[in-house]
C-alpha cells in the first residue's frame, strides 16, 4: 500500500522534466495521475510510462495554467472540502528536454525574441536536480498526508537558486 493510494493527481506539464519524474513518483507510491501538458505527445508518452510500469487510469490533457495561482486559488476555495494544492518553483533538471522545447515554441512564435540578460551560471548545488528522486520525491511527499497542514504553498526546489 503506497502512501498516495486513493488519490488522483493532475500534474501540469507531465510530458518531460519534472513533471514527467513526478508523474513516474506518484504512480510508483500508488496515485492515480493525470498528466497534463501543451506538448500531447510528451503527455501521451509519460501516460504510457506510467502505464507499463503498472501505475493507475493515466490520462492527459493539453492544458497549462499558472500553477501557483492555481493552487492558491484551489487551497482556498476547496481546502474545507479536504483539497490541498501546493506548486513547487524548480530550477536546473537532469534530463531536462528544455532547448529542444524552446527551440519548438521559438518556431511557432509570432513575437520578436527579447534578449535577457543570462542568469547565474550556477547553484549554491552545483548540479541539476533529479526528476526522480529529488523533485518526484518532493511532489510526492506534498501530495502525502505527512503534508496533510500543507496547502496553498509554492516551495522552491531549486538547489538555491532564489537564494542567490
Amino acid at each position: 500500500m503506497g502512501r498516495l493510494d486513493g488519490k488522483v493527481v493532475v500534474v501540469t506539464g507531465g510530458g518531460s522534466g519534472i513533471g514527467r519524474g513526478a508523474c513516474l513518483q506518484i504512480a510508483q507510491e500508488g496515485g492515480t495521475v493525470v498528466v497534463a501538458d501543451i506538448r500531447e505527445p510528451l503527455a501521451a508518452k509519460v501516460a504510457a510510462e506510467v502505464v507499463d510500469a503498472g501505475g493507475a487510469a493515466a490520462s492527459y490533457t493539453a492544458s497549462k495554467h499558472v500553477v501557483i495561482g492555481l493552487a492558491r486559488h484551489i487551497a482556498v476555495d476547496y481546502g474545507a472540502q479536504g483539497i490541498r494544492a501546493n506548486a513547487i518553483q524548480p530550477a536546473a533538471v537532469d534530463e531536462s528536454n528544455l532547448g529542444a522545447h524552446v527551440r519548438e515554441d521559438r518556431q511557432g512564435a509570432q513575437t520578436p525574441t527579447a534578449s535577457l540578460p543570462r542568469p547565474k551560471a550556477w547553484l549554491p548545488i552545483r548540479r541539476a536536480g533529479k526528476i526522480k528522486d529529488e523533485y518526484g520525491a518532493t511532489i510526492a511527499f506534498l501530495l502525502s498526508d505527512d503534508a496533510g497542514y500543507i496547502t496553498g504553498a509554492s516551495l522552491p526546489v531549486d538547489g538555491g537558486y532564489l537564494a542567490t
